[in-house]
């Protein structure tokens, strides 16, 4: 069936004899039909052009390639109705102000079409989608989707189940809320935004059934919030790509291989009070990312599935900076983390302040007693210059507390590196850093060690019950003063 404006609306009311007046009071009621294309050259069972009347469409079923084709509509409901379609359940373009609410979406499971969806909406506003069950195949593309231009839409309370390649995707969408929806068994994206801003994504549920999908992947976007979802499965739990001043909030990421990925240029953003202690191998990753802010997520555990790694030569641990720079991660727990605690590869600038990154269960080991060897570090940083670390925790290491190595120009300072196997802090072939009131006490072989490193100041340190105390290795210009060193087993401060 077609019907292209309000004199041909007014026509099938009155054909069919149907109530209501087309007003807001009282409106055009059409309930309980069968829109069918079976045994039609037809592929769409409604169209509908053109029309403004307040009009309700329930109890309907639509049985076409296509379920039915809304364009330049507005004012209209569509609820407790089903759609059986092999290509698009419901398509929308230039809608305003439309609900769409307790519906089903059952696609056929007929493959060899391109871009099967449950709903479609394009240049379309003041859409809300609701409390609607979409029942996929693999075959099928997108659950819900919605492109060029849309805006202040509301998605909420729907359930997208089977192997949907996107649960919801949002391309050049703004100002829109997607929440407490229900996403299982997705193969790509649980939610996926590309060149979208001011959307606030919070309250979904996003399981994935492949090991390489993303539960909520943000692309070329800006100005999101992503706060209190939960995502179980895939490769990331919540993943950017060139993404900038989004705010990722209060999100529970379990089962996924990362928890938090940033990626390609992605700065500005905020990483906040995530619980991320379920990832499987890093809990926050920032790849070429930059200018972010990383504040009291919890990522203890991560990294310790099937129990500790016994080599270092793939990261498992907390969070993890990758040729990123400009960044400030602060208050995180990093405790009984894979291989480390915080790493920083190849990483400038970076300001990690107030973390605990110490090697502990479930309870905190008394003094002295420490676990067996497994090349864990609480803080790592190889290559780079000029990172701050300042004012963490890294104690019981089955490594070193921290360690620098090829990183030249950066500060150490205030930090509590206590018990650890090694070294409480641990300097190789890194040259103009600033040692400055640390505290290394009970570590096995030295409270601070430096090797290979030039223009090196150690003040006020405290260095006392290691093996050693201070141990300087072929090392220039380096300036002890005011540091506090005594009862070490085997010397105070060693120079060789």
């Amino acid at each position: 069936m077609s019907i292209s404006g309000p004199d041909e609306l007014r026509r099938i009311i009155e054909q069919y004899n149907l109530p209501g007046r087309g007003t807001k009071e009282d409106p055009y009621i059409i309930r309980d039909f069968c829109f069918t294309t079976k045994g039609t050259i037809y592929d769409t069972a409604l169209y509908l052009k053109d029309i403004e009347d307040w009009t309700i469409i329930e109890n309907c079923v639509f049985q076409s390639q296509n379920g039915a084709s809304l364009n330049n509509i507005k004012n209209m409901t569509i609820k407790n109705c089903r759609f059986e379609y092999d290509a698009k359940g419901l398509y929308l373009s230039s809608v305003r102000d439309v609900l769409i609410q307790g519906c089903v979406f059952e696609h056929s499971g007929v493959h060899g079409l391109r871009y099967c969806r449950g709903i479609e909406a394009r240049i379309s506003s003041y859409i809300e989608i609701s409390d609607c069950v979409f029942d996929c195949t693999e075959y099928t593309s997108d659950g819900i989707y919605m492109d060029e231009g849309c805006d202040s839409l509301k998605i909420r309370h729907n359930r997208i189940i089977g192997q949907v390649e996107s649960g919801i995707n949002m391309k050049e969408t703004h100002t829109s809320e997607v929440y407490n929806n229900q996403i299982k068994g997705f193969r790509l994206h649980g939610v996926h935004i590309f060149s979208s801003s001011e959307n606030q994504i919070h309250h979904n549920v996003c399981s994935c059934s492949t090991k390489s999908g993303l539960d909520i992947n943000i692309v070329s976007s800006s100005q999101n919030s992503i706060i209190e979802n939960e995502c179980y499965g895939g490769e990331a739990g919540i993943h950017t790509n060139n993404a900038t001043d989004n705010i990722i909030k209060g999100n529970i990421v379990s089962e996924c291989q990362n928890g938090i990925y940033l990626y390609n240029s992605s700065g500005h953003n905020k990483i906040l009070e995530n619980d991320l202690r379920g990832s499987i191998n890093v809990g926050i990753t920032l790849n070429d990312s930059h200018n972010n802010t990383v504040s009291r997520n919890d990522c203890s555990g991560t990294g310790m599935r099937g129990g500790p790694p016994t080599t270092s030569s793939s990261v498992r641990g907390g969070i993890y900076l990758w040729g990123s720079h400009n960044n400030f991660v602060e208050e995180n727990i990093c405790t009984y983390c894979g291989n480390i605690g915080i790493l920083l590869h190849n990483a400038t600038d970076n300001t990690i302040s107030k973390n605990n990154c110490s090697y502990t269960g479930p309870e905190l080991l008394p003094p002295g007693v420490r676990l067996s060897p497994n090349t864990y570090v609480g803080i790592s940083v190889q290559g780079g210059y000029k990172n701050m670390i300042l004012d963490n925790i890294c104690n019981n290491c089955t490594s070193s507390g921290i360690s620098v190595y090829i990183s030249p120009g950066g500060r150490i300072l205030r930090n509590e590196c206590s018990n650890n196997i090694v070294s409480g802090i641990h300097i190789q072939n890194s040259s103009n850093l600033e040692i400055v009131e640390n505290t290394c006490v009970g570590n096995g072989m030295y409270g601070i060690f430096v090797g290979n490193a030039g223009s090196t100041k150690l003040y006020r340190n405290i260095c006392r019950r290691n093996d050693i105390g201070i141990m300087l290795r072929e090392v220039a210009e380096t300036t002890l003063k005011e540091n506090d060193v005594k009862n070490n087993l085997s010397g105070d401060v060693v120079r060789m």
